[in-house]
């Protein structure tokens, strides 16, 4: 699953030809690996015409990632089911935005905001990075409860049907 973060950009006046310093915030690297589709080995971009969408995937979790819901007790583990939960959360999300990003040693703390119908949420995703730089642990965290409360019934109906 893709997740939009917004990028700052320089106002026109600011633009010079120095190369401005990279702003700590996206300095971090994270290892992207199996990136789907791909054209002769990804040399080339793959082709679609105005309107017609494109399902990328990319490998940034580890093979035994932890996935702590906030909604369920027991961890859903592994890259699969991590994969599946986070593309079904895609499709029940509406107005979904990153808003605050927090980052320590080997941790992330992404913050966001979201719509499930006409219910508001915001949230925290908690990741824990392993030595080579994917994410070995996601917790959810989320904001109040009735925000919760649609976002699991949404799930359990995409999921059921």
């Amino acid at each position: 699953m893709a997740k939009e973060v917004p990028v700052p950009v320089a106002p026109q006046s600011a633009i010079s030809n120095q190369q401005p310093a990279i702003p700590e915030a996206f300095s971090r690297r994270v290892i992207v690996e199996r990136i789907e589709p791909e054209l002769d080995g990804g040399r080339f971009p793959i082709k679609r015409t105005v309107g017609e969408t494109v399902d990328v995937t990319a490998t940034i979790f580890a093979d035994g990632v932890s996935f702590h819901s906030p909604a369920v007790f027991k961890p859903y583990e592994g890259r699969d089911a991590v994969a599946m939960l986070l593309a079904t959360v895609a499709e029940v999300f509406e107005d979904f935005s990153y808003t605050d990003q927090v980052e320590a040693a080997g941790t992330a703390i992404l913050a966001f905001s979201a719509r499930v119908g006409a219910r508001a949420l915001d949230g925290i995703d908690l990741l824990r990075f392993d030595e080579q730089g994917k994410v070995c642990e996601m917790s959810v965290y989320i904001r109040p409860l009735s925000g919760l409360n649609a976002l699991v019934e949404a799930m359990q109906r995409r999921l059921a049907g």
